[in-house]
């Protein structure tokens, strides 16, 4: 009987060990670049706060809703180590997010933001389970915002205030992957980009820069993608 039961435990060890030596090496090689394409929707807001001016009231704040199609492309490099897969990822395109809306408590004040072009450059850290990875990034951004308010003075002239150009930032984000064949694979992917502190200065009438706002953006994107492997 303690023979049976000895072997009994030795079938069930052996199972237990193929099984725990199935999870920490998967079937599936996710080691290798790529380069592939994704698209989806991008919504977020611009939160704006007078600095100078005095024409709503220093700290007097506004927040505009954004959003529209984003869409791109990204290459990278990952590297498994048993069910552990880390990466670095390009990615750019058009973010796509814009809006404008009435703001600062005021009916003559309007706020705008339009988000284009973007970049970024993120680390990669996933958990491999066979065909489908699971996994997070972060890294930098860059991205060409345009931050507006347009607003008048006690005399009923209207004052522009505006930055336009490239605003570095962060991204942070999330998803899962799935390898259709060897050399395909398809994702499901969210992330959030954040600027701060653009700077919008206004110009008109009175001397240039001397009416300020300081504006930050806040970017969602949900986006599928497809990635060639090599």
């Amino acid at each position: 009987m303690r023979t049976g039961i000895l072997a009994a435990f030795g079938v069930v060890l052996a199972s237990t060990s193929a099984f725990s030596a199935d999870l920490a090496q998967p079937s599936y090689d996710w080691s290798g670049g790529y380069i592939g394409l994704n698209g989806g929707y991008a919504f977020g807001d611009a939160d704006f706060v007078e600095v100078s001016g005095s024409y709503n009231g220093t700290g007097t704040t506004s927040s505009n809703s954004a959003d529209g199609f984003t869409g791109g492309i990204q290459a990278g490099w990952n590297q498994q180590f048993n069910s552990i897969v880390l990466g670095l990822e390009l990615e750019g395109g058009w973010l796509g997010a814009n809006g404008s809306d009435v703001g600062f408590g005021s009916s003559d004040t309007f706020s705008s933001v339009d988000a284009g072009l973007y970049g970024t450059a993120a680390l990669r850290a996933g958990f491999a389970v066979d065909r489908a990875l699971f996994f997070v990034k972060g890294g930098g951004a860059l991205a060409d915002i345009n931050a507006e308010v347009n607003d008048s003075d006690p005399g009923g002239n209207m004052i522009h205030a505006s930055d336009s150009g490239a605003e570095l930032g962060w991204t942070l984000g999330g998803g899962v992957e799935f390898a259709i064949s060897d050399t395909v694979t398809a994702k499901l992917e969210y992330a959030h980009y954040r600027f701060n502190d653009i700077s919008v200065s206004g110009d008109g009438i009175i001397v240039p820069g001397t009416v300020k706002w300081s504006s930050d953006v806040d970017i969602d994107t949900v986006k599928v993608g497809l990635n060639w492997r090599f």
